[in-house]
């Protein structure tokens, strides 16, 4: 149904939390509404570079104490907000403290699946995951070496503060994103080598 009602949708959740930020964009011609100079520097500079780096740090060196922090950012962060704002100014998000990354798109009908999956994983395996798990949707598209190449997808990022437990919890990831036939984003880390990433695409590229 937000697929349906939005032009742009993207989701972010921590794990060990109980709530979902929702992040909806549309197109408009409204006039804009700014933020003012203090909310942005508690938008780009203080929340992210000064509070969300010490809650890292508290729960990198503290790992049970990872589920308390996420949910106290829940409460901190996904408040319900509108603006109005030109595009770079909404779609760009502040510089994030350095961490580990990757994100595999699957095919968008599995979306909801593989996020069930990923959240018995994180749970069953006891990782504690300080950072954001992200989700967002694309259309299909006809560039060969597109992740969404001719299928509608949804890209799922895992994200960590620290190396920890990283080593595992991106093995774990990317064994369900290849139950989900997930294809790597380039600029991110990945392990697949050539011939196993080109059979992500080949069927595709033969029956187009």
């Amino acid at each position: 149904e937000l697929l349906e009602n939005t032009d742009h949708l993207k989701l972010w959740w921590f794990p060990h939390a109980p709530m979902v930020g929702v992040y909806r964009y549309f197109r408009t011609n409204e006039e804009l509404k700014s933020r003012s100079a203090f909310q942005k520097y508690m938008d780009n500079s203080f929340m992210i570079n000064i509070l969300f780096v010490f809650l890292l740090r508290l729960g990198d060196w503290f790992p049970k104490m990872v589920p308390a922090i996420n949910k106290l950012i829940n409460l901190i962060h996904f408040k319900k907000v509108s603006r109005i704002e030109k595009s770079w100014e909404v779609f760009n998000v502040p510089m994030p403290p350095l961490h580990y990354e990757t994100e595999y798109a699957i095919p968008a009908e599995h979306a909801a699946d593989a996020l069930r999956e990923l959240k018995a994983i994180i749970e069953r395996k006891n990782f504690f995951i300080n950072f954001v798990v992200e989700v967002r949707f694309v259309k299909g598209d006809d560039s060969w070496l597109s992740p969404a190449y001719m299928r509608d997808s949804c890209y799922i990022g895992a994200y960590q503060y620290g190396n920890r437990y990283w080593k595992n919890y991106m093995q774990s990831f990317e064994e369900l994103m290849e139950k989900y036939n997930g294809r790597p984003h380039w600029g991110k880390e990945f392990t697949p080598d050539k011939e196993k990433i080109k059979s992500l695409f080949h069927k595709n590229l033969i029956t187009s």
